[in-house]
């Protein structure tokens, strides 16, 4: 996709959402694993061998050809443990949120862009998870990080990860905010709490799994 101007960083300032300074602590769950986490880490370190994945399609609409993929069994287990998210498996949560809006007005794209559509870019420029929200019709780009920070009063902001490894987490969640608020002002579907708890990061794990669940 070609944007009118040749870099992200001509973007005007307000176009951006970021991150506010302030960290605050997530409060862990003191209940156990969720009963669809357990059940397929359970399965992934019993049943699957060790090079094993599971594979599912991905159609045109998607991501702008058809193919197939596969999120790989140690990738299961380190979603299921809160450890840091691969790039497959972010493509399947968003078959996922596709598979859950398909056939609907609010149905988002990467790749394949069209009027009053967001293309959601999740991209990793090293060691760290980010989210673009393209709005090409409307020449705009919005910039998801979970960790960028700005003490800059006329920015936006989204929440803030704790830990080291829980930036694809929110880039997960971040995505599904977007596609279930089914607003193309990316502003105005973005949470501005400056962090998610455990609980609501664990909503966007379980989901994945059921979908992952139902190709085993």
């Amino acid at each position: 996709m070609k944007m009118n101007e040749p870099e992200l960083d001509v973007l005007k300032e307000w176009d951006l959402i970021k991150m506010p300074t302030e960290k605050e602590v997530v409060c862990e769950s003191t209940s156990t694993l969720p009963l669809a986490l357990k059940s397929i880490l359970r399965y992934a370190e019993k049943v699957m061998e060790k090079d094993s994945s599971i594979t599912f399609s991905l159609p045109a609409d998607l991501f702008g050809v058809s193919r197939k993929t596969s999120v790989l069994r140690e990738d299961i287990v380190d979603l299921c443990n809160m450890n840091e998210v691969k790039t497959f498996t972010l493509v399947a949560y968003m078959m996922y949120l596709y598979s859950s809006v398909s056939g609907s007005k609010e149905n988002m794209q990467l790749m394949v862009s069209k009027p009053d559509q967001v293309v959601l870019a999740p991209f990793n420029p090293g060691g760290h998870w980010a989210l673009l929200a393209i709005n090409a019709y409307e020449d705009t780009v919005f910039y998801l990080d979970s960790l960028r920070t700005t003490s800059k009063a006329t920015t936006r902001y989204c929440p803030l990860q704790v830990g080291s490894t829980t930036c694809g987490y929110y880039v997960m969640k971040y995505m599904r905010e977007i596609v279930n608020r089914g607003s193309i002002v990316i502003s105005d579907s973005i949470d501005t709490r400056k962090s998610y708890s455990q609980a609501e990061l664990d909503e966007v794990r379980v989901e994945l799994v059921e979908f992952l669940g139902s190709y085993m």
